[in-house]
């Protein structure tokens, strides 16, 4: 099941992950996306150009919110204007977990983060 590449258009988020010091971009979910709600290493592609992402998708329980979201926070340096790109999942690292508060989530976040790089480096 895994690479899975999909296309994306990109939506307006509710603007936390900017907040939280992990900016993220939120996609439209495609009604054909069959993949376990969870946290993936994967990238964007997008005008010829790679990123590497860490992929949310899924709840948001910290946020007490049960609708799904689709969002990559993108790893390297990354300032575009983009209105659809292609998420390609690349590994599943986790399953979606409720942390007593958003710091907590940042903190797992970020050790994600280390081990999609990782992942990413050797892909």
């Amino acid at each position: 099941m895994l690479p899975l590449k999909i296309k994306a258009k990109v939506i307006k988020g509710k603007g936390r992950g900017k907040g939280l010091g992990i900016p993220t971009i939120n996609f439209e979910i495609p009604e054909d996306l069959n993949i376990s709600y969870g946290v993936y290493a994967g990238r964007l592609l997008m005008n010829k150009k790679i990123y590497p992402a860490a992929i949310h998708f899924g709840h948001r329980p910290v946020f007490q919110e049960e609708d799904k979201s689709l969002e990559a926070y993108i790893l390297d340096k990354f300032n575009e204007n983009i209105t659809e790109g292609e998420l390609e999942f690349i590994k599943f690292i986790r399953e979606i977990r409720n942390f007593p508060n958003p710091q907590e989530m940042v903190n797992q976040i970020k050790k994600d983060v280390g081990e999609i790089q990782r992942i990413l480096d050797n892909f």
